[in-house]
C-alpha cells in the first residue's frame, strides 16, 4: 500500500524518475500539426515569440483523444549545453508528441458489447493502467493512460449515441473527467519540475549553483532588454502567471476538442476563397454602371467605399448577403481564438478576403530585436535578423480597447478585440459556459500582469507608454476572486457548483485538503463512474505526495461498489490501497459473499497478487460468518445458516500453513453446534478438516511423531496444542456417538423376529416348514448375538474413550502445573469464553455419555459393570462428578438402582457379586 508522501518525497521521486530514464524526455504534447510560435494563440501572446531553444522548458497542457496541445509558458533560455537534469521541463515542441503517454492497455475492442458493458469496462481499464505503471515514478504515465482510456470509451459511446439515439448529455461527465486528468497532468508536471529546479538552484555550502552561474553569464551578455525578455523573466519568476497560462492553454485545448467532437458548419462549407464583401462590391459596380440587372440587390442603403471602417464611418450597411457572411465569420474567428488557434483565425480572415483583419490580430506581439543577442560573425559578412513584434504595441492596444468598447461593433467583433487587449467586459457577453468564463478571466489576468511587468521594468523608465484606461487595471484579480466571480456569474453559476468543475477549481488553487474532503462527501451519494474517478484521483494525488483520511474513505466507498460487481481482481487491488485494518475488514466482507470453490480460489489468488494479508483475512471472514446469529435458535436440525458457517471453514484449508487456524475455528464452530444439540451439523463441521491436518501442523512446527505422544503443550504453541487436543476430544465424542447409533440400530432393528407358531392344528407340512423357519431363526439369532457382542465391545471402548480421556479428561486443556498460573494471568476474554464453553460441554456431554454406556451395558445384560459406573463417576482421578448437577446425579442413581435390581433377580448381590449360600 502506498504510504503518504510529502512534497520533498515527490520531488525526490521526480529526480529519480529522470535519472532512471536519461534518454527519454517527458511527453511532448502536440496539436496534430506544427504551429508557428509567432502565430500561436493570444493567451501565450507574450511568450510565443520564443525560439525552439526557448521552448525547451515551456509548460504544456490540454488534451483530446489522448493528445494534448502545447502551451509554452515563457522560460529563461537554457545554456548551450544544459545539464541532463534540465530535461525535467514539462513541455516541448507540439509536433514532437504523437501520442499522449503509452497506449491504452486494453485495445479498442469496446465497440463489442452494450452501453453498460462499455461503461463498466472503464473500471478494469483504469486498474490495468494503474498496475502497468504502478510505481510512483510513473505517475504521469498512469494519468496518460487514464486519458487514453476515457478517450477510447468516449469514441465508442459517441458511436452508440449516434446509432441508438442516446442523449449526448450522458457523455458530459466522461468528457469532463478526461479534461480533469489533463489539467492534473499539466499542473503537477509544472509544479514538480519548478520545485525540483528551485531545489537545484538553491545555494549549497555557500556556493552558487551551476544554473545561477549560467544566469550570471547570460545576464552579462545581455545589455539590451526587450519586451520579450521582460516577459520571459516574469514567467520564470512568477508561478501564478505560469500556472494561469497553463490553465488557459488547457481550456483552449478542451474547447478545441469540444468543437471537433460537436462538429457544425464552418465558413468553408459555404464559400470558396473570395474577396471581402463581394456582394457589396458587385452592388457598387452595378450602381456605377447604372446596371440594375443584379439578381439580389441590397435592401438598404449600402456603403460607398469598401475600406474596413466604411460601415462605421458612414453609418451605412453592407449588402444583406455580406452581413450574413459576417455573422458567420466573426463567431468563427472568435471560436478559433477561443480554441487557441490564432493562426487558424488569421487564415480564415485571409480565406474570406479580409487580410486587414488578420493583420489586426498581429498587433499584440511583443517587441524583440534578436540582433542584440546574436554572436559575432566570423568573416566579412554580417547578417541582420528581422525585428519581432510590434514596436507600437501600446498604441495598438489602446485602439483595440476603444474598438471593444464601441457598441456599434458586432458583439463578436468586440469580443475578439477584447481578447487582444484584455477587456473582460467585452468578452463576457459571448461566454456562456463555465470554461469560457474562466478562460476570459484568466486571459485578462495574464494580460494585465504582463502589461504591468513591462511598464514597471527598465523599459518603462526608458520610454513613455500610452496610458490604458483605469477600468483595465481594475480587473487584476486573484485566482480565488476569479472563482468567486464564476460562482456569481449568471450564465455559469450552476455549472460552477457541479463536482467536476469544483474538482478542477481546487486543483488549480492547489487546495488538496479541501478537495479530498469534498470528494469524501460526494462519494457517499454519487454514481459509479464519478466514484471511480474520485478513487483514482485520490490514488494519483497520493503518488504526488498528498494523503489524507478522507482519501481513504473515498477508496473505501469505491471498494463497496466494486464488491457489488463481484470482480475479485478489482476488489483485491483497491482494498490493498486502504490501511491494514480496513484491508482486512473490507476484503473479509467481500469473501463472506463468495460460496463457489473456484471463485474462492480466484479471490485468494487476487488477494495474494495484491499483497493482502491472506491469513488474517481468511480468519476474519470465518469468524465473521461464525458469529452471525441464526434465525432458528430452537431447532436441532441443520439450517441454511449452519451450512453457511460450515462452508466458511473452506477458506482456511486452501493453504497448509493455515491448518492450525482451521482447527481452531472448526473447534469453535463445533462448540456452538454441540451446545445447541446439533450433532449432524457438528459432524459436518468436523469433517471439513482434512484428514492430514495434524500431520501438516506438526510438520510446520517441526515436531517429531514420538514427541506428540509425550506432551503436546511442551512441543507446540499453547493455542496449537489446545486445538489439537480439543480436536481429538471431538473425534472421540463423535466416534462414540456414531458407534452407539450403529449399536442401537443393530440392537433394535436388526434382531431377527421369531416365527409364529402355526398351532396344534397345523398340518404336517406346516409343522415341517415351521421347524425349518425356527432353525433359520436360531442361526440368525446366534449370528446377531455374535455381532452385538462385537459391536458392544467396540461401542463400550468408544464411550470409555470419552470418559477416560487421558491427561486431564475430555475437553480439558492439558497444561503443566508450572504453566497454569502464568496462563491464568495471560487469559484474555476469548480464552475465558472458550473455557466457559468447554465447561458447559463437559457438563452436557459427559453425563450423556455415561447414560449411553449404561444403556449399552444394561441392554446387553452386563449389570455389574453398570453398577461400577458409579465408581467411575465419583473417582477422584477423573473427577467426573464435578460436571454433574443434582438432577443428573439423581437420574444416574435411578439407572444404577435398576441394574442392582436386575442383579438381585439373577441371584447376585446389588454389586454383582454371587450371593453366599
Amino acid at each position: 500500500m502506498s504510504q503518504p508522501r510529502d512534497l520533498e518525497s515527490s520531488l525526490r521521486l521526480l529526480d529519480c524518475a529522470l535519472a532512471n530514464s536519461p534518454s527519454r524526455g517527458l511527453p511532448r504534447i502536440g496539436h496534430g500539426s506544427q504551429r508557428s510560435i509567432q502565430s500561436h494563440n493570444l493567451s501565450s501572446m507574450h511568450s510565443r515569440t520564443l525560439s525552439r531553444e526557448d521552448t525547451l522548458e515551456a509548460s504544456i497542457i490540454g488534451m483530446a483523444s489522448g493528445r494534448l496541445s502545447v502551451a509554452p509558458a515563457t522560460r529563461r533560455p537554457l545554456p548551450q549545453n544544459p545539464p541532463l537534469i534540465h530535461d525535467v521541463s514539462v513541455t516541448l515542441a507540439p509536433h514532437e508528441f504523437e501520442f499522449f503517454g503509452n497506449q491504452s492497455v486494453l485495445s479498442k475492442t469496446l465497440s463489442q458489447g452494450n452501453w453498460t458493458d462499455t461503461w463498466d469496462r472503464l473500471h478494469i481499464q483504469f486498474l490495468e493502467s494503474f498496475l502497468t505503471h504502478g510505481s510512483e515514478q510513473q505517475v504521469f504515465e498512469i494519468v496518460g493512460d487514464f486519458i487514453q482510456n476515457c478517450t477510447d470509451t468516449l469514441e465508442v459511446l459517441q458511436e452508440e449515441c449516434a446509432r441508438k439515439g442516446i442523449d449526448q448529455k450522458d457523455l458530459v461527465w466522461l468528457r469532463n473527467e478526461r479534461n480533469t486528468w489533463g489539467l492534473l497532468y499539466c499542473l503537477y508536471q509544472n509544479r514538480l519540475s519548478s520545485r525540483h529546479r528551485a531545489s537545484l538552484e538553491s545555494p549549497r555550502d555557500g556556493h552558487c549553483s551551476l544554473m545561477e552561474d549560467d544566469d550570471r553569464i547570460i545576464a552579462s551578455l545581455k545589455q539590451h532588454l526587450s519586451e520579450k525578455d521582460v516577459v520571459n523573466q516574469l514567467y520564470e519568476n512568477d508561478p501564478v502567471v505560469t500556472e494561469c497560462q497553463l490553465v488557459i492553454d488547457w481550456l483552449e485545448k478542451c474547447a478545441a476538442d469540444y468543437k471537433l467532437e460537436a462538429g457544425g458548419p464552418e465558413i468553408g462549407h459555404f464559400t470558396d476563397k473570395i474577396v471581402a464583401w463581394e456582394n457589396t462590391l458587385l452592388q457598387l459596380k452595378m450602381n456605377q454602371e447604372r446596371d440594375s440587372t443584379i439578381a439580389y440587390g441590397a435592401t438598404k442603403s449600402i456603403v460607398s467605399r469598401l475600406d474596413p471602417d466604411a460601415p462605421i464611418r458612414e453609418n451605412r450597411s453592407l449588402h444583406d448577403l455580406d452581413w450574413e457572411d459576417e455573422a458567420r465569420l466573426m463567431p468563427q474567428i472568435f471560436a478559433e481564438i477561443r480554441c487557441g488557434r490564432l493562426d487558424a483565425a488569421q487564415s480564415l480572415c485571409c480565406h474570406c478576403g479580409q487580410p486587414w483583419r488578420a493583420a489586426v490580430l498581429e498587433g499584440w506581439r511583443l517587441l524583440h530585436d534578436p540582433n542584440y543577442e546574436s554572436a559575432p560573425s566570423v568573416g566579412p559578412v554580417l547578417f541582420k535578423m528581422p525585428i519581432e513584434g510590434n514596436p507600437n504595441r501600446d498604441l495598438w492596444k489602446v485602439c483595440a480597447w476603444r474598438m471593444s468598447e464601441d457598441y456599434k461593433m458586432p458583439v463578436y467583433t468586440r469580443a475578439t478585440q477584447g481578447v487582444l487587449c484584455g477587456n473582460l467586459d467585452a468578452l463576457l457577453p459571448v461566454c456562456q459556459r463555465w470554461e469560457d468564463v474562466l478562460w476570459a478571466h484568466l486571459r485578462v489576468l495574464v494580460d494585465i500582469r504582463v502589461e504591468k511587468e513591462i511598464r514597471c521594468s527598465q523599459l518603462g523608465y526608458n520610454r513613455e507608454y500610452a496610458e490604458m484606461p483605469e477600468k483595465y487595471w481594475q480587473k487584476d484579480l486573484t485566482l480565488e476572486e476569479i472563482f468567486e466571480q464564476l460562482r456569481k456569474h449568471q450564465s455559469c453559476r450552476d455549472e460552477a457548483m457541479k463536482p467536476d468543475h469544483q474538482v478542477q477549481e481546487l486543483l488549480i488553487l492547489e487546495k488538496i485538503g479541501p478537495l479530498l474532503n469534498r470528494m469524501e462527501e460526494w462519494s457517499m451519494d454519487c454514481g459509479p463512474q464519478m466514484l471511480r474517478f474520485f478513487a483514482h484521483l485520490v490514488l494519483v494525488l497520493r503518488l504526488l505526495g498528498h494523503s489524507d483520511l478522507a482519501g481513504d474513505n473515498v477508496i473505501q466507498a469505491y471498494v463497496k461498489y466494486l464488491i457489488g460487481l463481484r470482480e475479485p481482481r478489482l476488489v483485491a487491488h483497491y482494498v490493498a490501497q486502504l490501511p491494514q485494518e480496513e484491508q482486512i475488514s473490507n476484503y473479509a466482507s467481500f469473501l463472506s459473499t463468495v460460496t463457489d470453490d473456484e471463485e474462492r480460489q480466484a479471490c485468494l489468488a487476487e488477494a495474494e497478487e495484491a499483497g493482502l494479508d491472506i491469513e488474517t483475512i481468511t480468519t476474519t471472514v470465518v469468524e465473521m460468518i461464525r458469529k452471525q446469529e441464526s434465525k432458528n435458535l430452537i431447532t436441532c436440525e441443520t439450517t441454511a445458516s449452519d451450512l453457511k458457517k460450515i462452508s466458511a471453514l473452506d477458506w482456511l484449508v486452501f493453504y497448509p500453513a493455515q491448518r492450525a487456524e482451521a482447527l481452531w475455528q472448526a473447534n469453535a464452530l463445533i462448540r456452538s453446534f454441540l451446545a445447541a444439540g446439533k450433532v449432524d451439523a457438528t459432524t459436518k463441521a468436523f469433517n471439513k478438516i482434512p484428514s492430514d491436518s495434524i500431520s501438516k501442523i506438526v510438520e510446520e512446527f517441526q515436531v517429531k511423531a514420538d514427541e506428540i505422544d509425550v506432551s503436546l503443550h511442551e512441543n507446540l504453541p499453547r493455542r496449537v496444542a489446545s486445538s489439537i487436543r480439543e480436536y481429538f476430544c471431538y473425534k472421540a465424542y463423535l466416534d462414540a456417538k456414531d458407534g452407539f447409533s450403529d449399536w442401537h440400530q443393530h440392537f433394535h432393528n436388526a434382531k431377527p423376529s421369531k416365527p409364529t407358531d402355526p398351532g396344534e392344528n397345523a398340518s404336517f407340512q406346516e409343522r415341517v416348514a415351521y421347524d425349518h423357519r425356527i432353525a433359520v431363526y436360531q442361526r440368525e439369532l446366534d449370528r446377531w448375538k455374535q455381532t452385538m457382542q462385537s459391536q458392544t465391545k467396540t461401542v463400550r471402548s468408544l464411550l470409555y474413550n470419552v470418559l477416560l480421556f487421558p491427561a486431564g479428561g475430555w475437553l480439558v486443556d492439558s497444561t503443566s502445573s508450572s504453566d497454569q498460573t502464568e496462563l491464568l494471568s495471560q487469559e484474555d476474554d476469548q480464552d475465558k469464553l472458550r473455557k466457559k464453553e468447554l465447561d458447559f460441554l463437559r457438563a452436557q456431554c459427559i453425563p450423556e455419555v455415561v447414560l449411553l454406556l449404561h444403556s449399552v451395558l444394561f441392554n446387553m445384560g452386563e449389570f455389574a459393570e453398570c453398577v461400577r459406573l458409579s465408581d467411575l463417576v465419583v473417582s477422584e482421578q477423573y473427577e467426573l462428578y464435578r460436571v454433574y448437577s443434582t438432577e443428573q446425579l439423581g437420574e444416574l442413581m435411578v439407572k444404577i438402582a435398576d441394574a442392582s435390581l436386575a442383579l438381585l433377580e439373577h441371584k447376585k448381590d446389588p454389586w454383582g457379586l454371587p450371593l453366599s449360600s
